[in-house]
C-alpha cells in the first residue's frame, strides 16, 4: 500500500501484513495493489477493507446490569458493590450519537479503555 497526501506526494509504503503509520489530519490517498496469475483468486479481494485507526476524545457509556436494560431503554447502573473473588455481568450502552466523532458511521468499531470506579482513582477497579 502506498500513501499520498492531497498534493499526490508520496508518504510511505507497507506491505501485506502492514505498518503503522502516523499521519497529520488531512486529506489523503491509499492505493493498494494486489497481484495474482489467478484471477480467481483476485476477484475475492474485490470487496477487501482497509482498517484504520485514530485517537478519539473520551467517550462516555452507561453500564447495565441486564442487557434488557440495554435494548429497552431501561435504568442504567450508577453503583455496583462487587465481593472480591465474585464476577457479574455488565452491559456497555451505545455512545450518544452526538458524542461520536464527526464521520462516524455504520460499522465504525470503538475500541479503548474502560475505568471502574471514581475517575480521581481513590477506588480500586
Amino acid at each position: 500500500m502506498m500513501i499520498f497526501d492531497e498534493k499526490k506526494q508520496y508518504l510511505g509504503c507497507s506491505d501485506a501484513y502492514g505498518n503503522e503509520t502516523t499521519l497529520k489530519k488531512g486529506s489523503y490517498v491509499v492505493r493498494a495493489q494486489v497481484r495474482h496469475e489467478d484471477v480467481n483468486k483476485l476477484e475475492k479481494f474485490k470487496q477487501m477493507i482497509l482498517v484504520l485507526e485514530h485517537e478519539v476524545k473520551e467517550i462516555n457509556a452507561s453500564v447495565f446490569g441486564h442487557q434488557d436494560d440495554v435494548a429497552l431503554g431501561g435504568k442504567a447502573l450508577d453503583k455496583k458493590s462487587l465481593a472480591t473473588g465474585k464476577y457479574v455481568p455488565l452491559f456497555i450502552g451505545e455512545p450518544a450519537h452526538d458524542k461520536l466523532p464527526a464521520g462516524s458511521t455504520v460499522g465504525d468499531v470503538l475500541m479503548g479503555k474502560i475505568h471502574f470506579g471514581q475517575k480521581d482513582g481513590t477506588i480500586k477497579g
